[in-house]
C-alpha cells in the first residue's frame, strides 16, 4: 500500500486483534520504508520461528526501483512487545539489483530449524538467490553442500542442453 502523505512511500499495514477479522478497523502497526522509490512489501512471508521464542517472525521485501540503491530484506521477530523497528536487515549486493524481490524459507540445511532465501533480479536478466542459515547445523560434513552441487551441475547440464547448438564445442553432445 501506498502511504496516504506520500504516494511513493509504500506501508505494510499489520492488523491485530480477535478472530472476528471484520471487527478490525484500525492497523496495529504501520511498517515502511523511508525510501522514495520503494517497493517495500513486494514481498512478505512468514519465515517460522527464528529467534526461538514460540512466537512466528516474518520478513519483507524491499527491492528498491533505483539504480543507486540495491534494496533490502527486513526482518522482524513476533513478539507481544512487538516493534516497527526492523530485528535485522539485509542488504542486497549492487545498486540496482532489486535485492528482496521474492522471499521464502524452508529448513534448507537438515537441523529443523527455518532458514531465509532470498531473491534479486539483477541488472541485465543476470539474478541471485541468497540463503540465510538461521539454525546452528553443527555437522562437519553436511548434506547440503553435496546437494547444492548436484543442483548446481542440473542447472549447467539444462543450460549446456538448451543452448548446445549456440556453442560451438558443445555441438557434438
Amino acid at each position: 500500500m501506498r502511504t496516504a502523505g506520500n504516494p511513493h512511500i509504500s506501508a505494510v499495514l499489520i492488523y491485530q486483534g480477535t478472530s472476528n477479522v471484520s471487527s478490525i478497523t484500525t492497523p496495529s502497526y504501520i511498517l515502511h520504508s523511508a525510501s522514495m522509490t520503494t517497493q517495500f512489501g513486494k514481498a512478505i512471508t512468514s519465515v517460522g520461528d527464528i529467534n526461538h521464542d514460540n512466537i512466528p517472525d516474518f520478513a519483507i521485501g524491499d527491492p528498491v526501483l533505483s539504480s543507486e540503491q540495491p534494496g533490502s530484506v527486513y526482518l522482524y521477530y513476533g513478539s507481544e512487545n512487538f516493534s516497527a523497528t526492523p530485528d535485522k536487515i539485509f542488504q542486497g549486493e549492487n545498486a540496482g539489483d532489486q535485492f528482496g524481490y521474492s522471499i521464502a524459507s524452508s529448513v534448507i540445511d537438515g537441523d529443523n530449524q527455518p532458514d531465509l532465501m532470498m531473491t534479486a533480479l539483477g541488472q541485465n536478466g543476470i539474478g541471485k538467490v541468497y540463503l540465510s542459515l538461521t539454525g546452528g547445523y553443527k555437522h562437519k560434513t553436511s548434506y547440503f553442500k553435496y546437494l547444492l552441487v548436484f543442483v548446481v551441475l542440473l542447472m549447467i547440464l539444462a543450460l549446456v542442453i538448451k543452448y548446445r547448438n549456440r556453442i560451438p564445442f558443445l555441438c557434438q553432445i
